[in-house]
């Protein structure tokens, strides 16, 4: 089988969105695959992540290139002449019917050349495409007009229905009507959709008007069983450790705020729980308000760390950690997020802090973690406390997340398709 993978992020080029179809690649490595795989060349992230799932992998061949105005509208810590640009270009941009928060906004005409010439000479079976960004859906399915070629798109997050339109990436109507007409286009033109919880699936089923529901999948991220093969003993510190290390988008912004609150409150209202915990903090935000009061809260119990941490890093962190947070809103109250595999990989305690939905029914379903909810404040920390975190996964089996195993679905799922006349 020969697959044309789209993926604006991919080893090497740092960043989540490669992460998926990297581990993909990795184990089904001695298959009968070869994954061409367009890729942008920057990132906004630095570092070098997941780069040894694909090394020395004769299965997988990349082609990296430039996406147009990339380097402008996303540049990091930009000089004069790039912040100048920035504005001709936005100028522009949002008066045109294409979305400037999307990196492959403007960028189809390249990509679709490229990947058309891949397709006549490699005789590629399959176009996979994962998003976000979520352009890149857009043009895998003008690719597959163009060359017939059977497409899977590949949800990671949700498109026209994502919360940052609405608040600080606002589309105008014209870009909004543009932009759903895309997506209605691509999900009709596809073979298959693969979504990454049920929730995902189910509204992208419904903006489908329900047509062919079977067309749709759930894969769920999952973990990599050989991350977590460092020999670092669990922490023996007298203190519950808790650990959030990622992104705070905007949207939880007021989530994030209130679980903070209420754990500085307790030291004034129940200084002997206080003084059990310590929360770690390594956050980037496009809040800049919301990082300077969460910097402003630290001390003995709260640590803030506004800086990246690499793959090593955080796999080390974890093992020095009783309790695992992740931060979900309501929109997104269904998701098994990248987070929760890398805590049940490590057998953390989880604590999801926001709205609840499949993953906290799965959570407390299973016994390896809690919900905190909005306004829950001291009682919650008197209950965590109770928590006897060595026996939380003694009766849980994680194989449902574990990437070998979903691999093993998508393999069959590709398989299948390829097969169909």
């Amino acid at each position: 089988m020969k697959v044309l993978l789209l993926s604006y992020t991919f080893p090497p080029t740092p960043g989540i969105g490669g992460r998926r179809w990297a581990k993909f690649a990795k184990f089904l490595k001695g298959k009968d695959v070869t994954f061409h795989v367009i890729h942008s060349k920057s990132s906004l992230v630095h570092g070098d992540f997941w780069s040894d799932d694909v090394k020395d992998n004769p299965s997988v061949k990349t082609y990296p290139i430039n996406f147009r105005f990339n380097k402008i509208l996303a540049a990091d810590n930009p000089n004069l002449i790039q912040k100048v640009l920035y504005r001709v270009v936005m100028f522009w941009a949002r008066r045109s019917k294409y979305n400037p928060f999307d990196n492959a906004a403007f960028s189809e005409k390249r990509v679709v050349k490229l990947g058309s010439r891949i397709i006549q000479k490699e005789g590629i079976d399959v176009i996979v495409v994962t998003a976000p960004p979520h352009n890149m859906l857009h043009i895998a399915s003008q690719l597959k007009k163009k060359t017939g070629v059977k497409l899977v798109l590949d949800y990671r997050d949700l498109w026209n229905g994502h919360p940052t339109y609405s608040v600080y990436q606002k589309k105008t109507k014209k870009q909004l009507d543009y932009s759903l007409q895309q997506e209605k286009e691509a999900l009709a033109n596809a073979d298959r959709i693969f979504a990454v919880n049920n929730g995902l699936k189910q509204a992208l089923i419904n903006l489908n008007e329900g047509n062919n529901p079977e067309k749709f999948q759930t894969i769920y991220n999952g973990f990599d069983p050989d991350d977590f093969h460092m020999e670092i003993p669990k922490s023996t510190s007298d203190k519950i450790t808790m650990v959030f290390a990622g992104n705070i988008d905007i949207n939880l912004v007021d989530i994030v705020t209130d679980f903070i609150k209420s754990f500085k409150a307790l030291k004034e209202s129940a200084p002997e729980i206080y003084t059990k915990f310590k929360l770690k903090l390594f956050i980037h935000t496009n809040a800049p308000d919301f990082l300077k009061y969460v910097q402003s809260q630290s001390d003995e119990g709260l640590e803030v760390n506004n800086h990246f941490l690499e793959k090593d890093e955080y796999y080390k962190l974890l093992r020095s950690t009783d309790i695992g947070v992740f931060f979900l809103s309501s929109v997104y109250s269904d998701a098994f997020i990248t987070k929760f595999s890398d805590y049940v990989a490590n057998e953390n305690f989880i604590v999801q802090v926001g709205y609840e939905g499949e993953c906290a029914r799965y959570i407390k379903e299973n016994n390896i973690g809690l919900t905190y909810h909005v306004g829950d404040g001291e009682s919650f920390f008197r209950k965590l406390i109770e928590v006897n975190f060595a026996e939380a996964y003694k009766s849980y089996d994680a194989r449902d997340f574990d990437l070998e195993k979903i691999t093993e679905k998508v393999w069959q799922l590709l398989t299948e398709l390829v097969a169909e006349n």
